[in-house]
């Protein structure tokens, strides 16, 4: 997995990951874990439709994110921190992804709303980050626009049935 993304990424991406890195060396291995984590919860309670611009996608990087800050805030406390942190490589990831505005904004929307739950439920036990989050998805609302999406500033957001 983490090699075919490797593979995608042209070096001023690829450098630009390699700066975050180092800057903040104690996030790399969880972040590499919550990923690896949130895609095997996912294909387990989703299938494959949590790779369409669907419910399921909107909860996939929502978790994302909740799981990034749960194992990165095991290595600092500092709430702050980790949560910029997550901002940082999930707003990288969607730098380098080949997506279309609409797209690309949705995703970072979602990634947002992640965070917001995740400064409640990041020290809960995963089941309850879980629940937490489908409860979320399954008030996501429907956009078609870019403009859209600013009116939903607490809701996951998704694109097509």
């Amino acid at each position: 997995m983490i090699w075919e993304i490797l593979k995608k990424i042209q070096f001023r991406e690829l450098w630009g990951l390699t700066v975050l890195c180092v800057k903040h060396p104690l996030y790399v291995i969880p972040t590499i874990n919550a990923s690896k984590r949130c895609i095997a919860i996912c294909n387990d309670l989703l299938g494959n439709t949590h790779h369409l611009h669907n419910p399921a996608n909107a909860f996939r990087h929502a978790f994302w994110n909740v799981l990034i800050v749960s194992y990165c805030a095991r290595r600092n406390k500092n709430t702050p921190r980790v949560l910029a942190w997550a901002k940082r490589i999930t707003d990288w990831h969607e730098e380098f992804s080949v997506n279309e505005p609409l797209d690309r904004a949705m995703d970072l929307h979602n990634n947002k709303i992640g965070r917001l739950l995740a400064k409640e439920i990041f020290a809960h036990k995963e089941q309850k980050m879980i629940e937490t989050v489908k409860k979320a998805m399954k008030n996501a609302k429907k956009v078609t626009k870019l403009e859209e999406i600013a009116q939903y500033k607490a809701q996951l957001v998704y694109l097509v049935e």
